[in-house]
């Protein structure tokens, strides 16, 4: 059954008295620039964007590298006031100057993302020891005119009593740079209180951002880890290892940190969390209208953050509403014109609805843009795939080659092959793509491979391959996967597959797509398998509103009318999946539509049409290996109808 859509610098050791008169001297010079300059020019709208350029660290102690920046960015971000230029739109500024989209920026640089973007305000800092003390100063001057908008200088007795000096020092900049002091005071948690005390944690855990902007999810997890570990209370981290755990499919673990996050979130800022509250009610119960309910207020409260309007988006689309999931998509992509989530969001939503040249046009857009996200080429290949374009597909799987995420186009590649009934191709590359995904520790990956190469094999005939395949996908998911229990009744084993899906029913009963996707399926198949087709397309009546987005509902819902020899309304489901090429245009059930749309007409007594159906599966498996069973019975039906 084919599842449903679902920073840091470390400058050279310097002799005390050294570091000293140097830092004094800049002291002093900077003390005497803000005199000259202080409240020149003018401050900042709700409208205007403020660049978060690099601390710079100016003692000998590498803790603080990276660390201060996230630790400033988060206590800046927090009011609905500013506006900071995001990570995505730095990187790409970067590429833009032909410079590492991974450099730090401070100084010089700074200045020229701001004056390139347009962009009114530069917030900067430094920190130096003095003795045991530790002097912060954080800077923001007008990016056109150099003039100092906004200084303040925190001094703090030792290293402990940095990050409140620092939390201090920005709640000051925001009142100078023009927030009202009513949302200063609606808005400030600060970061020692709201995310962590621990500057090591910090490190760690900026570390892990940086390799996740750089790298990948599943790179970034050491380093979350590492922070939690070193501050068990960083509640923010625990939400992210959340995230990345969903995003890789991986149940169990998402649950586990979600769930740690939303019991500790009230120590942390407003935006967080909205933010965890969110992912909690998404990823843990399932309730989906409260987590578009924390999402509309997040949207509400900061109306500039594309993030919550990007999930909405996702969530409308998930839901079966692809037209309202590209519209929040394309709203989001306005606010934020770098995030490759939301590109890959977009594409899938066009293609979903058959607007190819949109779609494509969006992925390439992102390509253009440096955005090179294997998530952006694997949908141009199904596109692709779509509009037998074989030239464009090669160009993927190009790509994709030697990369660390081949294994991801080695699946979509295996895919391909099933939908023709290239069965012993599909099980070579379904085989290195699962063994690529246990490389990476991806388990969740792994486990849905695993389901959905049981699922092919249900429908190719081979039902011992499918109970085995479908087996494995249950222990890798720790039998979380909802969809994986229809897979057993379509091979023969009801009984175990009722046994998992009652489970799971009690366990998430507030699961929505839990509840109206996945197991309405789990008891069509249960009921098909026993010959109840009457009793199976009621079963499936929740999963109406998925008919956009996904296509097992809507063929099992076809299986189900043949079961009861109702040609037409057969007829009619097979023909939607059909005619919605861009709805997970590589999965089986599409050349297999072919195949129920002629047993539908067989049905009706049309001939004629039942034979060009037939006629155009054995065009689409015209490479098929020949031993397959359902060729076999498909050639078999055929001959009896059409050569007599």
């Amino acid at each position: 059954m084919e599842p449903a859509e679902t920073t840091g610098i470390h400058l050279p050791a310097r002799p005390y008295r050294n570091i000293f008169v140097v830092t004094g001297v800049l002291a002093l010079a900077v003390g005497v620039f803000l005199v000259l300059h202080r409240n020149r020019g003018p401050k900042l709208t709700e409208k205007d964007t403020v660049v978060l350029a690099e601390f710079v660290n100016s003692t000998n102690d590498p803790v603080f590298d990276g660390a201060l920046t996230q630790a400033l960015s988060a206590d800046l971000e927090q009011s609905p006031f500013l506006n900071i230029f995001s990570q995505e739109n730095m990187r790409q500024s970067l590429a833009y100057m032909r410079r590492s989209p991974d450099e730090h920026v401070t100084g010089p640089v700074a200045r020229e993302i701001c004056e390139r973007n347009g962009i009114k305000a530069l917030i900067g800092g430094e920190i130096f020891q003095i003795g045991t003390q530790y002097v912060l100063n954080v800077i923001a001057t007008n990016c056109l005119t150099g003039d100092t908008l906004a200084h303040e200088q925190a001094e703090a007795k030792s290293k402990e009593q940095v990050l409140p000096a620092l939390s201090d020092a920005a709640r000051k900049i925001r009142a100078a740079l023009g927030e009202s002091l009513g949302s200063i005071k609606k808005f400030d948690a600060p970061i020692y209180q709201a995310t962590t005390s621990s500057l090591e944690a910090l490190q760690a855990y900026t570390l892990g951002e940086e390799t996740r902007a750089r790298e990948n999810d599943l790179a970034a997890i050491p380093f979350y880890q590492r922070a939690i570990e070193i501050d068990p209370e960083f509640v923010y981290a625990y939400a992210l290892l959340g995230t990345i755990y969903q995003n890789t499919g991986d149940h169990p673990r998402t649950v586990e940190y979600q769930t740690k996050a939303f019991e500790r979130r009230n120590h942390t800022s407003q935006l967080e969390r909205f933010y965890i509250t969110a992912r909690y009610y998404g990823d843990v119960t399932g309730e989906v209208e409260k987590e578009i309910a924390t999402y509309e207020l997040w949207r509400e409260t900061y109306p500039r953050d594309y993030t919550p309007i990007a999930n909405l988006g996702e969530t409308y689309r998930v839901l079966g509403d692809p037209e309202r999931g590209l519209t929040f998509a394309m709203e989001a992509l306005k606010l934020e014109p770098y995030d490759g989530i939301v590109y890959e969001q977009a594409t899938s939503a066009f293609a979903q609805l058959n607007r190819f040249e949109e779609a494509k046009s969006v992925a390439r857009a992102a390509l253009t843009r440096g955005i090179d996200a294997i998530d952006l080429h694997t949908d141009l290949y199904g596109i692709a795939f779509a509009e037998h374009d074989t030239t464009e597909m090669k160009r993927q799987v190009d790509w994709a080659r030697g990369k660390l995420e081949e294994w991801q186009m080695l699946h979509f590649q295996a895919l391909v092959a099933g939908s023709r009934g290239r069965v012993r191709e599909f099980r070579r590359l379904s085989q290195q793509a699962f063994e690529g995904a246990l490389r990476q520790k991806s388990t969740g990956f792994a486990a849905r491979y695993a389901g959905i190469r049981a699922s092919e094999e249900a429908v190719f005939g081979y039902p011992d391959e499918a109970r085995r395949w479908a087996t494995e996908a249950l222990k890798l998911s720790q039998n979380e996967l909802g969809w994986i229990p229809a897979v057993l009744a379509q091979a023969g084993d009801s009984a175990r597959a009722e046994k998992i899906a009652s489970s799971l029913a009690k366990r998430r009963p507030t699961d929505t797509l839990l509840n109206e996707r996945d197991l309405p399926q789990v008891r069509a198949a249960i009921l098909i398998s026993r010959g109840n087709g009457a009793a199976a397309v009621a079963a499936l009546q929740p999963s109406q509103r998925f008919a956009k987005t996904t296509v097992a509902p809507v063929y099992l819902r076809g299986l189900a009318y043949l079961l009861q020899r109702q040609g037409k309304e057969a007829e009619m489901e097979f023909s939607q999946i059909v005619t919605r090429a861009g709805v997970l245009p590589i999965a089986l059930e599409h050349s297999m539509a072919h195949l129920g749309l002629a047993r539908a007409y067989a049905l009706q007594n049309d001939n004629v049409r039942a034979c060009e159906a037939y006629g155009e599966f054995r065009t689409l498996w015209e490479d098929a290996d020949p031993e397959v069973p359902t060729l076999k019975q498909a050639k078999a039906e055929y001959v009896k109808l059409c050569t007599n």
